[in-house]
């Protein structure tokens, strides 16, 4: 399993999330070899921490499944979208997010709610959620991010 993890931020956020590049590369090493059903094989999460002064200037995102990857030409070679994709976008509030001096805990519990966009996609039958999410925390904790005693 393939898993993505971008950002969209403002003002004094982008400083809090430097820790999400490296978290999202190691969670990616992490899953690449765990296999949760035929139905979703790559995740992108987009996070979204705007100032409420722009987060209104942009619209938001429906979650986007792609069954079968599309081809495309992109800087004159050919090129195939992964099959079986899952995009959505993650909303944070930006007033929690910029008041915390650390996110990292706030972050993890936001993303593992946010898996269960998984189970509204009518076209995704075929995955194992409940293990996928178990999966997200054990990376979570053993990245320092999650202490299960903290979410009870």
């Amino acid at each position: 399993m393939l898993v993505y993890i971008t950002e969209k931020s403002s003002d004094k956020i982008p400083q809090k999330l430097t820790d999400v590049y490296e978290m999202s590369l190691a969670l990616g090493t992490f899953l690449k070899e765990k296999h949760y059903g035929a139905d979703l094989q790559v995740l992108y999460i987009g996070l979204f921490c705007m100032n409420p002064d722009y987060a209104s200037l942009f619209k938001p995102s429906k979650p986007k499944y792609i069954f079968e990857g599309k081809e495309y030409i992109f800087d004159g070679m050919q090129a195939k979208s992964e099959d079986r994709t899952l995009e959505y976008e993650l909303r944070l509030d930006y007033d929690t997010y910029s008041k915390s001096n650390d996110i990292r805990l706030i972050l993890a519990r936001d993303i593992l709610k946010s898996l269960d966009v998984i189970s509204t996609v009518k076209k995704i039958k075929d995955f194992d959620l409940n293990t996928f999410r178990n999966d997200f925390k054990l990376f979570f904790e053993s990245y320092g991010w999650y202490k299960t005693e903290d979410f009870i």
